[in-house]
């Protein structure tokens, strides 16, 4: 979702480590992490 991994790879982890849990497990990375 988002190559810098500085904000909506991390939100559509969250979202979907909240309401999908029980099928899935979200983890966020980036090609060229930046901070939030």
């Amino acid at each position: 979702m988002c190559v810098h991994n500085s904000a909506r790879s991390q939100m559509v982890a969250a979202f979907l480590n909240d309401i999908c849990a029980e099928q899935f497990e979200a983890h966020s990375a980036g090609l060229d992490v930046s901070e939030v």
